[in-house]
């Protein structure tokens, strides 16, 4: 006998031979995943080091781009660093008098704008002492917290070299430290069980 009824309303069992998920099933698989994010989350937590140190090499490309902005342009640029709000900015003197006025015009010049340190961290020496051979007070020992590179690439006055230092607020123990040159070369240190890296 042919039925006339379509061909969804013959089955007895619409989902027969599907199977689905047990509660029993569910609770399992949602317990060994919290059990892996336990055992995953001191590695995925970035410690206040790590941040200090992410900051420092920051900083470096930084100071390399600004140098590398007055070989280019045959200009003088500052970088300044603003102790009170955590930030970094370059300027370029670009009708080459020798005076900087600090404006927008200038640091739009430079080509790179300001940058500020993630939340936490900041300028300052924490419970660290002076890099060796870098002695000089101050989160920056730079006259004025700044520094500035002639159109050879050359920290000005010619010779001069100092410190910026890096640290995290809740942690003194997690210092960095950005040395330049007198030949504008860069270095990032790490202070890590009593002693500079």
């Amino acid at each position: 006998m042919v039925s006339i009824l379509p061909l969804w309303m013959n089955r007895r069992r619409p989902f027969a031979g599907r199977r689905g998920f047990t509660l029993i099933e569910l609770l399992t698989v949602i317990t060994v995943v919290g059990i892996m994010a336990t055992i995953a989350m001191p590695y995925l937590r970035v410690s206040p080091s790590r941040k200090v140190r992410a900051a420092g090499r920051d900083v470096v490309r930084y100071l390399e781009v600004a140098r590398t902005r007055a070989l280019a342009t045959k200009k003088m640029v500052r970088v300044t660093f603003d102790l009170a709000d955590g930030q970094y900015a370059a300027y370029l003197d670009h009708d080459g008098n020798g005076v900087f006025t600090q404006s927008p015009q200038e640091w739009q010049e430079a080509g790179i704008g300001p940058r500020n340190f993630q939340p936490g961290v900041l300028f300052g020496r924490g419970s660290a002492p002076e890099v060796p051979e870098y002695p000089g007070s101050g989160a920056v020992t730079f006259a004025n917290d700044r520094v500035e590179f002639n159109n050879r690439g050359m920290t000005l006055p010619f010779g001069i070299r100092g410190v910026v230092y890096i640290t995290y607020r809740d942690d003194p123990t997690a210092v960095s430290a950005i040395s330049i040159s007198g030949s504008a070369s860069f270095k990032v240190w790490e202070y890590k069980q009593g002693a500079w890296q």
